[in-house]
């Protein structure tokens, strides 16, 4: 490769090394199987947490179901508490009731005992073995479900607060640590012998899960600026067939223990990260490591059948020490951020305002700035997609077909991604997407109401808006962010999205089809994040990515063609 009469970024030595691409392709998609994982993980759980009719197998005596009232809770309680039992068999709710509480009558002695059911005979014919059949998780530890799956979500949230780390440590260490604890965690699962230690395994899976999220950094870092978009997007597609070989596997083998023990097949692949997973030579060189940085551009180049001269690489030796010198210099004196002009209250200020301890405060210290408002989008999208993909028979009263159609659903989100952010940018995808799902959660309501036949098309479209949505926001998210503390950025947003998602259980399960709040909250707030997203941040297609936080400040909307030539002519020696 003959050395390059253009200046020397980043951008142009990741261009003259892309060749044939293949290092890109191969590393997009070994990682990519940890969002086929993410997903099968979520879809299994409707297998592993399906709750089938069940009747009480511990009845008191000798009695037979005949001679027994199911009564509610509330007047279980009453009966025990007073010590009366003369409102027993007057209840005409028997039929309804699940027989977890009841009066029991001896006709030869005329006695009635109130009991508790501690043992439960469940149906088979659509699973043969689930957690709540196998730790009666029914009646009053029903609640133990909920728990569950909130507790999953909420420790996905901690380990994205946990993968901010990436910016002091590097990208590929904290990857293979939490792809290690994944295959951990799930390969003990199927084995758990009590409640309290599988809640344990599911806080630990929750938190190996934001592990889906580290790749979309290091290969954003990794591919020319004008394949992000691509990358960004098609990382995503085994996510949708995680969907898919989750039903599949749940209607062969109905077992929830042989579902997740199958599952781990795909672990093959994660033990390829150790050999194939390189540091980002963004971090390296940020980091003092140019030498490192070099070796890597040099693998990878070999990878993609690229010859690298020896003037090239004294070219880039000299190119990444400037780089690191400028990034000094930039931490030693204090940045004062533009002035508060026009640009600056369109931009809704820029995110980091000085060095690294002080940047990582002020996310607290200013209320508008790009990251508040990627917060509120990713609120918007978890609220409404994770209380969705909650129903089991949101497409088909079949949980296996549900399940697929769903996958189905999905398959082309990651095109559909591409072509919008490729085309319109992230800006304006992202925007049109949310206000689209916005009204599209409206739609629901109001078929609720109406149109009951059309619910689930309306449902699904919502999600599907959704489902685009996340993809494109997860590229503009890492985009936004400077490589100094772009991780720190990118998960303290994915963290904040945790916070919905793990009430959106409790939401669905509490029936809020019935309600108007739920459906005018979250349409208001896509809506909102949609407008809030086109009027105050800049658009990242075409653009360099920001090196550090005072490159970061300077990129503001309005100004974007003109921050990416002065990014270029900065780097003329």
């Amino acid at each position: 490769m003959p050395a390059n009469a253009r200046p020397m970024t980043f951008e142009t030595v990741l261009e003259d090394i892309y060749g044939t691409g293949l290092f890109s392709i191969l590393l997009t998609v070994i990682t990519s199987v940890t969002s086929f994982s993410s997903s099968f993980e979520i879809q299994s759980t409707i297998y592993m947490y399906y709750k089938p009719p069940f009747k009480c197998a511990s009845i008191p005596g000798q009695l037979d179901s005949s001679s027994v009232v199911w009564i509610p809770r509330t007047i279980y309680d009453y009966i025990i508490g007073n010590g009366s039992t003369l409102y027993s068999f007057t209840s005409k709710s028997n039929t309804v009731v699940e027989q977890c509480y009841g009066l029991a009558a001896d006709t030869k002695t005329g006695t009635i005992t109130p009991f508790q059911c501690n043992h439960f005979a469940f149906d088979q014919s659509v699973m043969n073995r689930t957690v709540i059949t196998q730790l009666d998780l029914v009646c009053d530890n029903s609640k133990w479900i909920r728990r569950f799956e909130s507790a999953y979500l909420f420790c996905n949230g901690i380990g994205y607060l946990v993968a901010m780390v990436c910016d002091f440590t590097g990208r590929r260490g904290p990857f293979i640590c939490f792809a290690s604890l994944e295959i951990v965690c799930t390969l003990l699962t199927p084995f758990v012998p009590s409640v309290p230690f599988l809640f344990v395994l599911r806080c630990c899976r929750g938190f190996a899960a934001a592990l889906q999220c580290f790749a979309i950094n290091l290969i954003l870092e990794l591919v020319p600026m004008r394949l992000r978009a691509v990358y960004g997007s098609v990382y995503w597609i085994p996510r949708a067939i995680g969907y898919m070989c989750a039903a599949g596997l749940a209607y062969v083998l109905r077992d929830w223990k042989m579902i997740k023990l199958w599952a781990c097949v795909y672990f093959v692949v994660y033990l390829t990260y150790p050999l194939l997973v390189y540091e980002s030579p963004r971090w390296l060189v940020l980091h003092g490591q140019g030498k490192k940085a070099i070796n890597i551009v040099r693998k990878i180049a070999k990878w993609n059948k690229v010859s690298i001269t020896q003037e090239y690489i004294d070219q880039m030796d000299e190119y990444f020490a400037r780089e690191y010198s400028m990034y000094l210099q930039s931490k030693m004196r204090p940045t004062t951020g533009n002035q508060p002009d026009f640009h600056t209250l369109r931009s809704i200020w820029p995110i980091y305002r000085s060095q690294r301890v002080s940047a990582c405060l002020s996310f607290c210290q200013k209320a508008w700035n790009r990251t508040t408002v990627l917060v509120v989008v990713q609120f918007a999208i978890a609220t409404v997609y994770y209380g969705l993909i909650a129903d089991s028979t949101l497409a088909s009263d079949n949980i296996f077909l549900n399940v697929l159609f769903l996958g189905l659903i999905e398959l082309p989100t990651s095109f559909v991604s591409l072509g919008l952010s490729g085309y319109f940018g992230r800006r304006l995808s992202t925007s049109i997407l949310l206000v689209l799902a916005g009204f599209s959660v409206f739609g629901t309501r109001l078929a609720v109401e109406f149109f009951p036949l059309a619910l689930t098309g309306v449902a699904i479209t919502g999600k599907f808006l959704f489902t685009v949505a996340y993809y494109v926001t997860c590229v503009y998210a890492a985009e936004l962010h400077p490589t100094t503390l772009r991780s720190l950025g990118f998960f303290s947003v994915m963290a904040s999205a945790t916070v919905s998602s793990a009430f959106a259980p409790f939401n669905y399960r509490r029936r809020f089809l019935s309600s108007y709040y739920y459906f005018i909250s979250c349409g208001l707030a896509s809506i909102v994040a949609g407008l809030i997203v086109y009027a105050f941040l800049p658009e990242t297609k075409g653009c360099p990515l920001a090196q550090t936080v005072a490159e970061s400040e300077k990129f503001v909307r309005g100004r974007e063609e003109e921050w990416a030539r002065e990014m270029e002519q900065s780097r003329v020696v």
